[in-house]
């Protein structure tokens, strides 16, 4: 077995199973990575921070291979001074090359390809799927396949197909996001937030949803937009315009319309 219990992040960064792993865990590895982190508790926190660059780095492109990689790493360290490069192959890099190894890694890893993923519950069918995590402290700017535009907030997640449907595009959101749709009135664009469903054609607007209290917050800032229950018909959804705001309240299941504070 690997040294692990002696890695550092940058190790666990160049390591080919721990980043398979996190990436795309099969049955066999979740297995083993989870005993692992129980019976090594002292290097629960390293390996935490190595699966956080892992994950917050990665983008859906086609770019330079593992192997690309892990060669221009080897120019790196070839850089550094004998005595630094020899105390990391004991795993004692100083904290100085530390940081700049995991910094360049990390650059390295923005490169890489995210597992594709099924989910029924987004698609209707089993079609790819991506998805964006925001792990950093401000939100995160980027685009959907048909180039409408999300802006994710800090501990926020969105899942979508790699190509939409040509009938549909729907969206998965944890968190919250504000969207900005480009209008297609043939391929309606839904958000599934939890326990509601977020319909339009093409508009901007701001979608919350609570983990604590299971409350969602849909508020539109141009277009018009149909809230409603996950899964149920068009014919009970509450219609919202440009200034106005839904709650809908997991406690007793009621929707509560009003304008966006601050607007008149």
């Amino acid at each position: 077995m690997k040294p692990y219990d002696t890695y550092e992040v940058a190790d666990f960064l160049l390591d080919d199973e721990f980043v398979d792993w996190v990436k795309c865990p099969t049955r066999e590895s979740d297995s083993f990575w989870q005993q692992w982190l129980l019976t090594h508790p002292a290097q629960a926190g390293v390996a935490q921070d190595a699966r956080y660059w892992v994950t917050s780095l990665t983008v859906n492109e086609q770019l330079p291979s593992d192997n690309a990689v892990k060669h221009s790493l080897r120019q790196i360290y070839a850089q550094i001074p004998d005595d630094n490069q020899s105390a990391f192959t004991r795993r004692r890099l100083s904290n100085g090359w530390q940081a700049v190894l995991i910094v360049l890694v990390a650059v390295f890893l923005v490169w890489y390809a995210v597992p594709t993923q099924t989910d029924e519950s987004v698609s209707g069918s089993a079609a790819e799927l991506t998805f964006r995590e925001n792990h950093f402290p401000r939100p995160v700017s980027f685009q959907l396949p048909d180039s409408s535009q999300v802006v994710l907030a800090p501990k926020s997640q969105v899942v979508f197909p790699i190509h939409f449907a040509a009938e549909i595009r729907e969206v998965k959101l944890a968190g919250e996001a504000f969207f900005e749709v480009v209008r297609q009135p043939r391929q309606p664009f839904i958000v599934h937030a939890g326990a509601v469903d977020v319909r339009v054609t093409g508009t901007s607007f701001r979608v919350q949803t609570s983990a604590d209290s299971g409350d969602i917050r849909v508020s539109v800032e141009s277009g018009s937009v149909a809230v409603s229950r996950a899964g149920t018909s068009d014919s009970t959804a509450v219609l919202l315009t440009p200034n106005e705001q839904v709650t809908f309240s997991a406690r007793d299941s009621v929707f509560r319309k009003s304008l966006v504070r601050g607007k008149q």
